[in-house]
């Protein structure tokens, strides 16, 4: 007898897990009452350039993936949430990044051997945060109600990549273009890391 009341019960149970499973598929949000989410693009006050939009592109991919979340890029208060990004660090790049591999060049003709980097890593830390009625929490007074904030860090190295010829004055002269485009891969690929730590720490953590 007991049996025959308990089954209609852990059905039940059972059903309602279930169909909470499948809207956190379509809305990792929805348990917070979050049906459209507005994402504008990150603030970046670090010295590292380009991450902003970088770090938006990638966010943005994230959440295009629920068709349950009315995704709306950009500024939007009328949205039930808005994502807000701040990118931080050092304010120069001499202080964002740190040689962590180098090569000794011999010196000729009279000169002394020198040292020239050949690979920087850097680091900077990103706070996510969503935050629900993004109207209301713009009023005086008001205690926005964040329900997602996560602290992450946005890692990375990469080559350095020097001039063939040096001098005295400028040994190891950095080859700028070169480096900004390797700088640039590596943030892509540090950025794809950070939001599948986002997605797992933050979305699939209730």
């Amino acid at each position: 007898m007991p049996a025959r009341i308990l089954r209609p019960s852990l059905l039940l149970c059972l059903l309602s897990c279930a169909g909470y499973r499948l809207e956190e598929r379509d809305n990792p949000l929805a348990a917070h009452g979050v049906r459209s989410l507005a994402i504008p693009q990150f603030v970046n006050t670090s010295a590292m350039p380009g991450v902003a939009e970088v770090l938006t592109g990638g966010i943005v991919r994230l959440f295009s993936k629920y068709p349950g979340l009315d995704l709306r890029v950009g500024e939007d208060p009328g949205a039930d949430a808005v994502l807000v990004g701040i990118v931080s660090g050092p304010r120069t790049a001499r202080e964002t990044t740190a040689v962590t591999q180098s090569r000794l060049v011999e010196g000729s003709g009279g000169r002394r051997a020198f040292v020239v980097p050949t690979q920087a890593s850097y680091g900077l830390t990103v706070r996510i945060m969503i935050v629900k009625d993004p109207a209301h929490a713009m009023r005086p007074g008001t205690v926005p109600e964040v329900v997602v904030h996560e602290t992450l860090r946005l890692e990375g190295v990469h080559d350095v990549m020097t001039g063939e010829s040096f001098d005295g004055d400028s040994p190891g002269t950095v080859n700028a273009t070169r480096n900004r485009s390797l700088v640039r891969l590596s943030v892509a690929r540090a950025a794809e890391d950070l939001v599948r730590d986002f997605e797992g720490r933050a979305l699939h953590a209730f």
